[in-house]
């Protein structure tokens, strides 16, 4: 399979699923800050921004020979970056998610085809 390619539409079924997040979100609810244990459709997609984020940051890291960072315990990484996010508007969730978007595309680009 030809690993750039998968990448890519990747990360368009995931443009797609965003796009519906927010066209199903409530008007009501788009603006509003959950709790750490009861997120609110806006932190459900900051949350999968920083998902985004760290899947690019991973590609440049083998990119570059480095190790990716340990992802195993995912409950506390998300514990920790729910409070950074959660004051974010939902245009800045959105503004977020187009610049990481662009972030993983351009790394895709630099993957072999194998």
């Amino acid at each position: 399979m030809n690993i750039k390619l998968w990448n890519l539409s990747l990360l368009e079924a995931a443009s797609h699923e965003f796009g519906a997040l927010i066209a199903n979100a409530p008007v009501k609810q788009r603006g509003l800050q959950g709790e750490l244990r009861k997120w609110s459709p806006k932190d459900r997609m900051a949350h999968l921004v920083y998902w985004l984020e760290l899947y690019g940051a991973s590609l440049w890291a083998r990119r570059c020979g480095r190790q990716p960072e340990d992802t195993r315990n995912y409950q506390v990484r998300n514990d920790a970056e729910w409070p950074v996010r959660r004051d974010w508007s939902s245009s800045e969730v959105e503004r977020a998610w187009q610049r990481a978007l662009l972030l993983v595309a351009a790394e895709v680009e630099h993957l072999n085809e194998q």
